[in-house]
């Protein structure tokens, strides 16, 4: 695809598979998938031949070096080797560089982090969010969570939707990315907010991962080359 368009053309590219022969029943019996292709950085591969997008840039040519997400309520598209259309982006994409890129993690800065303009997380020590797509909602380490829960709780209510505040996340360079009530609680109005469980002390300040209520309300661009993150607001959300 071009780096406007949604033309698409084929490409190849030799990978090697890792098969398993057994698997748990959960939660592999509801998955509704046969398998996973990895879309981190090759310091999360086994190798360079099990990284999918690696062997697909050496293996294609012309292509642009990203891979983007756009993601609606009930349907979504994945962009190889171009960029969404401006119809379906409000704003240009905003770029930010990826942290420790070999670690393997598509994670960028957070600046700070607020519910309804009052600043929840200061990350005096720093702060940073790690991209997931395997995951539908923001996470935050577990000795974090309790403060940011209880300021989104405490406020939110029911009328026949979920009416709360927003959450807003600071990054560099002046962009908010903004969640609603609805992007960030489920039917019932229960915060969905997960607890990333740390095996070792973080020595570069507190964790958040953006999970698919993130890449909904924003069309994400992963630039492979450069190592970076880019943010568009979709433009199915710019009446909200």
């Amino acid at each position: 695809a071009g780096p406007d368009d949604h033309k698409s053309h084929q490409a190849c590219a030799d990978l090697a598979v890792l098969a398993a022969t057994q698997e748990d029943a959960m939660p592999f019996e509801a998955m509704p998938a046969d398998g996973i292709i990895g879309l981190g950085l090759s310091g999360l591969s086994v190798s360079a031949f099990s990284n999918f997008y690696s062997r697909l840039m050496d293996s294609s040519h012309g292509m642009l070096p990203e891979f983007g997400m756009l993601l609606g309520e009930t349907s979504g598209t994945i962009l190889f080797g171009g960029r969404a259309s401006v119809d379906n982006v409000a704003a240009p994409l905003e770029w930010f560089p990826v942290l420790h890129p070999d670690e393997g993690f598509w994670q960028l800065e957070i600046v700070q982090v607020r519910v309804n303009g009052m600043v929840v997380e200061q990350c005096q020590h720093g702060c940073r969010a790690i991209v997931d797509s395997g995951s539908s909602h923001l996470g935050v380490q577990s000795d974090r969570r309790e403060t940011i829960l209880h300021s989104l709780q405490s406020a939110l209510v029911s009328e026949g939707q979920c009416n709360g505040p927003d959450i807003q996340i600071d990054l560099p360079r002046g962009l908010t990315l903004t969640l609603a009530a609805g992007d960030y609680a489920d039917a019932s109005c229960t915060v969905q907010l997960g607890a990333l469980h740390l095996h070792e002390p973080q020595p570069r300040g507190v964790l958040f991962s953006f999970g698919t209520n993130v890449i909904r309300r924003y069309y994400t661009t992963f630039d492979w080359e450069a190592a970076r993150i880019g943010f568009a607001r979709s433009e199915e959300h710019t009446s909200e």
